[in-house]
Protein backbone atom coordinates (compact mmCIF):
# COMPACT_ATOMS: atom_id res chain seq x y z
CA UNK A 1 0.00 0.00 0.00
CA UNK A 2 0.94 3.65 -0.21
CA UNK A 3 0.16 6.86 1.63
CA UNK A 4 -0.97 10.18 0.20
CA UNK A 5 2.48 11.55 0.98
CA UNK A 6 4.09 8.86 -1.20
CA UNK A 7 1.64 9.66 -3.98
CA UNK A 8 2.34 13.41 -3.74
CA UNK A 9 6.12 12.95 -3.75
CA UNK A 10 6.02 10.57 -6.71
CA UNK A 11 3.87 12.93 -8.74
CA UNK A 12 6.13 15.87 -7.86
CA UNK A 13 9.19 13.90 -8.95
CA UNK A 14 7.41 13.13 -12.23
CA UNK A 15 7.48 16.86 -13.04
CA UNK A 16 10.79 17.72 -11.39
CA UNK A 17 12.56 15.08 -13.47
CA UNK A 18 11.29 16.42 -16.79
CA UNK A 19 14.81 16.39 -18.32
CA UNK A 20 16.49 13.82 -16.08
CA UNK A 21 17.32 10.77 -18.20
CA UNK A 22 20.42 9.49 -16.37
CA UNK A 23 19.14 8.23 -13.01
CA UNK A 24 16.66 5.43 -12.34
CA UNK A 25 13.11 5.38 -10.95
CA UNK A 26 11.72 2.48 -8.94
CA UNK A 27 8.49 0.75 -9.84
CA UNK A 28 6.48 2.27 -6.98
CA UNK A 29 7.37 5.86 -7.86
CA UNK A 30 6.63 5.21 -11.53
CA UNK A 31 3.17 3.78 -11.02
CA UNK A 32 2.16 6.35 -8.42
CA UNK A 33 3.15 9.06 -10.90
CA UNK A 34 1.16 7.30 -13.63
CA UNK A 35 -1.80 7.10 -11.24
CA UNK A 36 -1.73 10.86 -10.72
CA UNK A 37 -1.30 11.41 -14.44
CA UNK A 38 -4.20 9.08 -15.23
CA UNK A 39 -6.58 10.51 -12.61
CA UNK A 40 -6.07 14.09 -13.80
CA UNK A 41 -6.47 13.06 -17.45
CA UNK A 42 -9.64 11.12 -16.65
CA UNK A 43 -11.13 14.05 -14.71
CA UNK A 44 -10.56 16.46 -17.60
CA UNK A 45 -12.10 14.06 -20.14
CA UNK A 46 -15.10 13.30 -17.90
CA UNK A 47 -15.80 17.03 -17.43
CA UNK A 48 -15.50 17.57 -21.19
CA UNK A 49 -17.93 14.70 -21.81
CA UNK A 50 -20.47 15.93 -19.24
CA UNK A 51 -20.55 19.44 -20.66
CA UNK A 52 -20.80 17.98 -24.16
CA UNK A 53 -23.96 16.08 -23.11
CA UNK A 54 -25.47 19.36 -21.86
CA UNK A 55 -24.61 21.27 -25.04
CA UNK A 56 -26.90 21.92 -28.00
CA UNK A 57 -26.68 19.36 -30.81
CA UNK A 58 -27.25 21.98 -33.52
CA UNK A 59 -25.39 25.14 -32.56
CA UNK A 60 -22.59 25.49 -29.99
CA UNK A 61 -23.61 27.18 -26.74
CA UNK A 62 -22.08 28.02 -23.36
CA UNK A 63 -21.92 24.32 -22.46
CA UNK A 64 -19.99 23.71 -25.67
CA UNK A 65 -17.54 26.37 -24.56
CA UNK A 66 -16.83 24.50 -21.32
CA UNK A 67 -16.61 21.16 -23.15
CA UNK A 68 -14.06 22.52 -25.64
CA UNK A 69 -12.23 24.24 -22.79
CA UNK A 70 -11.64 21.01 -20.86
CA UNK A 71 -10.67 19.21 -24.06
CA UNK A 72 -8.18 22.00 -24.69
CA UNK A 73 -6.83 21.69 -21.14
CA UNK A 74 -6.44 17.95 -21.66
CA UNK A 75 -4.54 18.54 -24.90
CA UNK A 76 -2.34 21.18 -23.27
CA UNK A 77 -1.65 18.94 -20.27
CA UNK A 78 -0.78 16.00 -22.53
CA UNK A 79 1.61 18.16 -24.52
CA UNK A 80 3.36 19.51 -21.41
CA UNK A 81 3.53 16.04 -19.81
CA UNK A 82 5.07 14.37 -22.89
CA UNK A 83 8.69 15.17 -21.99
CA UNK A 84 8.40 14.23 -18.28
CA UNK A 85 6.68 11.00 -19.33
CA UNK A 86 9.55 10.08 -21.67
CA UNK A 87 12.07 10.96 -18.94
CA UNK A 88 10.44 8.80 -16.27
CA UNK A 89 10.01 5.95 -18.77
CA UNK A 90 13.74 6.05 -19.57
CA UNK A 91 14.62 6.07 -15.86
CA UNK A 92 12.29 3.12 -15.27
CA UNK A 93 13.89 1.19 -18.16
CA UNK A 94 17.30 1.82 -16.60
CA UNK A 95 15.99 0.53 -13.28
CA UNK A 96 14.81 -2.72 -14.90
CA UNK A 97 18.18 -3.22 -16.60
CA UNK A 98 16.75 -2.77 -20.09
CA UNK A 99 18.39 -0.53 -22.71
CA UNK A 100 17.02 3.00 -22.68
CA UNK A 101 16.67 2.90 -26.47
CA UNK A 102 13.46 0.93 -25.96
CA UNK A 103 11.81 4.31 -25.34
CA UNK A 104 11.42 4.55 -29.12
CA UNK A 105 8.83 1.79 -28.91
CA UNK A 106 6.43 4.64 -28.12
CA UNK A 107 6.40 5.67 -31.78
CA UNK A 108 5.04 2.27 -32.81
CA UNK A 109 1.36 2.73 -33.71
CA UNK A 110 -1.36 0.59 -32.13
CA UNK A 111 0.41 -0.80 -29.11
CA UNK A 112 3.59 1.19 -28.54
CA UNK A 113 2.28 2.96 -25.44
CA UNK A 114 0.85 -0.26 -23.97
CA UNK A 115 4.13 -2.09 -24.63
CA UNK A 116 6.02 0.63 -22.76
CA UNK A 117 3.71 0.27 -19.76
CA UNK A 118 4.30 -3.50 -19.75
CA UNK A 119 8.09 -3.04 -19.86
CA UNK A 120 7.93 -0.49 -17.05
CA UNK A 121 5.95 -2.96 -14.92
CA UNK A 122 9.01 -5.23 -14.66
CA UNK A 123 10.75 -5.40 -11.27
CA UNK A 124 13.98 -3.54 -10.49
CA UNK A 125 17.18 -5.24 -11.58
CA UNK A 126 19.77 -6.01 -8.91
CA UNK A 127 22.51 -5.14 -11.40
CA UNK A 128 21.28 -1.51 -11.39
CA UNK A 129 21.47 -1.09 -7.61
CA UNK A 130 24.62 1.03 -7.93
CA UNK A 131 22.93 3.55 -10.22
CA UNK A 132 21.67 6.63 -8.33
CA UNK A 133 17.92 6.86 -7.97
CA UNK A 134 16.22 10.07 -8.98
CA UNK A 135 15.28 12.18 -5.98
CA UNK A 136 14.03 15.74 -5.60
CA UNK A 137 16.87 17.14 -3.42
CA UNK A 138 19.57 16.01 -5.86
CA UNK A 139 17.78 17.60 -8.78
CA UNK A 140 17.24 20.98 -7.16
CA UNK A 141 20.70 22.34 -8.03
CA UNK A 142 19.90 25.24 -10.40
CA UNK A 143 21.98 26.03 -13.46
CA UNK A 144 21.26 29.75 -13.50
CA UNK A 145 21.67 31.90 -10.39
CA UNK A 146 22.01 35.52 -11.48
CA UNK A 147 22.79 38.34 -9.06
CA UNK A 148 22.09 41.39 -11.23
CA UNK A 149 25.63 42.18 -12.42
CA UNK A 150 25.59 40.22 -15.69
CA UNK A 151 26.97 41.62 -18.92
CA UNK A 152 24.95 41.52 -22.13
CA UNK A 153 26.82 38.48 -23.46
CA UNK A 154 26.51 36.65 -20.14
CA UNK A 155 22.75 37.29 -20.14
CA UNK A 156 22.43 35.86 -23.67
CA UNK A 157 24.62 32.89 -22.73
CA UNK A 158 22.52 32.15 -19.63
CA UNK A 159 19.37 32.39 -21.75
CA UNK A 160 20.52 29.53 -23.97
CA UNK A 161 22.33 27.55 -21.27
CA UNK A 162 19.09 27.60 -19.27
CA UNK A 163 17.09 26.46 -22.30
CA UNK A 164 14.91 24.12 -20.25
CA UNK A 165 15.99 25.19 -16.76
CA UNK A 166 12.92 26.40 -14.89
CA UNK A 167 14.76 26.51 -11.57
CA UNK A 168 17.21 29.15 -10.43
CA UNK A 169 16.91 32.92 -10.77
CA UNK A 170 17.24 35.49 -13.55
CA UNK A 171 17.89 39.10 -12.60
CA UNK A 172 15.81 42.01 -13.86
CA UNK A 173 18.79 43.41 -15.80
CA UNK A 174 19.46 40.11 -17.55
CA UNK A 175 15.76 39.55 -18.26
CA UNK A 176 15.28 42.88 -20.01
CA UNK A 177 18.51 42.63 -22.00
CA UNK A 178 17.28 39.32 -23.41
CA UNK A 179 13.77 40.64 -24.06
CA UNK A 180 15.09 43.71 -25.90
CA UNK A 181 17.35 41.44 -27.96
CA UNK A 182 14.38 39.28 -28.95
CA UNK A 183 12.34 42.36 -29.88
CA UNK A 184 15.25 43.66 -31.98
CA UNK A 185 15.64 40.27 -33.70
CA UNK A 186 11.99 40.03 -34.70
CA UNK A 187 11.91 43.68 -35.73
CA UNK A 188 14.74 43.01 -38.19
CA UNK A 189 13.07 39.81 -39.39
CA UNK A 190 9.76 41.65 -39.78
CA UNK A 191 11.36 44.42 -41.84
CA UNK A 192 13.17 41.82 -43.94
CA UNK A 193 9.91 39.95 -44.54
CA UNK A 194 8.05 43.16 -45.47
CA UNK A 195 10.82 44.17 -47.88
CA UNK A 196 10.89 40.73 -49.48
CA UNK A 197 7.11 40.71 -49.87
CA UNK A 198 7.13 44.22 -51.38
CA UNK A 199 9.87 43.20 -53.81
CA UNK A 200 7.94 40.10 -54.93
CA UNK A 201 4.68 42.03 -55.29
CA UNK A 202 6.42 44.50 -57.60
CA UNK A 203 8.03 41.84 -59.80
CA UNK A 204 5.54 38.94 -59.57
CA UNK A 205 2.30 40.57 -58.48
CA UNK A 206 1.99 38.35 -55.40
CA UNK A 207 4.02 36.73 -52.64
CA UNK A 208 6.41 34.16 -54.08
CA UNK A 209 8.82 31.51 -52.78
CA UNK A 210 11.16 33.81 -50.82
CA UNK A 211 8.34 35.29 -48.71
CA UNK A 212 6.94 31.90 -47.74
CA UNK A 213 10.42 30.56 -47.01
CA UNK A 214 11.26 33.55 -44.82
CA UNK A 215 7.92 33.25 -43.02
CA UNK A 216 8.67 29.58 -42.32
CA UNK A 217 12.12 30.50 -40.96
CA UNK A 218 10.58 33.15 -38.68
CA UNK A 219 8.10 30.56 -37.42
CA UNK A 220 10.91 28.09 -36.65
CA UNK A 221 12.88 30.76 -34.78
CA UNK A 222 9.81 31.73 -32.73
CA UNK A 223 9.14 28.07 -31.96
CA UNK A 224 12.75 27.52 -30.91
CA UNK A 225 12.73 30.55 -28.60
CA UNK A 226 9.41 29.69 -26.94
CA UNK A 227 10.73 27.21 -24.36
CA UNK A 228 13.82 29.19 -23.22
CA UNK A 229 11.66 32.32 -22.96
CA UNK A 230 9.17 30.42 -20.80
CA UNK A 231 12.05 29.20 -18.61
CA UNK A 232 13.41 32.76 -18.41
CA UNK A 233 10.03 34.05 -17.20
CA UNK A 234 9.89 31.30 -14.56
CA UNK A 235 13.35 32.22 -13.25
CA UNK A 236 12.46 35.92 -13.30
CA UNK A 237 9.25 35.34 -11.35
CA UNK A 238 11.19 33.34 -8.76
CA UNK A 239 13.74 36.14 -8.46
CA UNK A 240 10.84 38.56 -7.91
CA UNK A 241 9.65 36.47 -4.95
CA UNK A 242 7.06 34.06 -6.37
CA UNK A 243 6.99 30.49 -5.08
CA UNK A 244 6.99 27.45 -7.36
CA UNK A 245 3.24 27.08 -6.81
CA UNK A 246 2.71 30.75 -7.66
CA UNK A 247 4.68 30.43 -10.90
CA UNK A 248 2.73 27.34 -11.98
CA UNK A 249 -0.56 29.04 -11.07
CA UNK A 250 0.40 32.14 -13.06
CA UNK A 251 1.32 30.11 -16.16
CA UNK A 252 -1.82 27.98 -15.84
CA UNK A 253 -4.07 31.04 -15.45
CA UNK A 254 -2.54 32.77 -18.47
CA UNK A 255 -2.83 29.65 -20.65
CA UNK A 256 -6.42 28.99 -19.49
CA UNK A 257 -7.54 32.56 -20.15
CA UNK A 258 -6.04 32.55 -23.65
CA UNK A 259 -7.58 29.16 -24.40
CA UNK A 260 -11.01 30.18 -23.12
CA UNK A 261 -10.95 33.47 -25.00
CA UNK A 262 -10.13 31.74 -28.30
CA UNK A 263 -12.81 29.10 -27.74
CA UNK A 264 -15.46 31.74 -27.01
CA UNK A 265 -14.50 33.65 -30.15
CA UNK A 266 -14.75 30.44 -32.21
CA UNK A 267 -18.18 29.61 -30.73
CA UNK A 268 -19.36 33.16 -31.50
CA UNK A 269 -18.43 32.68 -35.15
CA UNK A 270 -19.76 29.10 -35.40
CA UNK A 271 -23.16 30.03 -33.91
CA UNK A 272 -23.69 32.75 -36.56
CA UNK A 273 -24.24 35.41 -33.90
CA UNK A 274 -27.05 33.56 -32.13
CA UNK A 275 -24.80 32.96 -29.11
CA UNK A 276 -23.35 36.33 -28.24
CA UNK A 277 -20.48 36.21 -25.76
CA UNK A 278 -19.02 39.59 -26.70
CA UNK A 279 -19.02 40.97 -23.15
CA UNK A 280 -17.45 37.81 -21.72
CA UNK A 281 -14.90 37.78 -24.52
CA UNK A 282 -14.02 41.41 -23.80
CA UNK A 283 -13.61 40.72 -20.07
CA UNK A 284 -11.37 37.75 -20.85
CA UNK A 285 -9.33 39.94 -23.19
CA UNK A 286 -8.77 42.42 -20.36
CA UNK A 287 -7.79 39.61 -17.99
CA UNK A 288 -5.41 38.16 -20.60
CA UNK A 289 -3.90 41.60 -21.15
CA UNK A 290 -3.14 41.83 -17.42
CA UNK A 291 -1.30 38.50 -17.57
Amino acid sequence: MFSFRDFKQSYQKFWLGYISFKERTNRKDYWLAMLGHGVLTLCLLILAGLFNLLSNDVLPDIWSVFSYFFIGLWGLYSLVAALPFCAIAVRRLRDTGLPWELIFILIVPFGGFLSMLILNALPSSKSQAGMPEFSQPVYRTPKIQEMGHESFFQAIKNYFVGYVSFRGRSSRLSFWMVQLSIVALFTVLGLLFSGTQLFENIFFGHAFLASWLLLFIIFLIALGLFLPTLALFARRFRDAGLSNFGIVLLFFSAASLNLLRNIIHTVDVASFGIRDFSLLNYLLFLATFVF
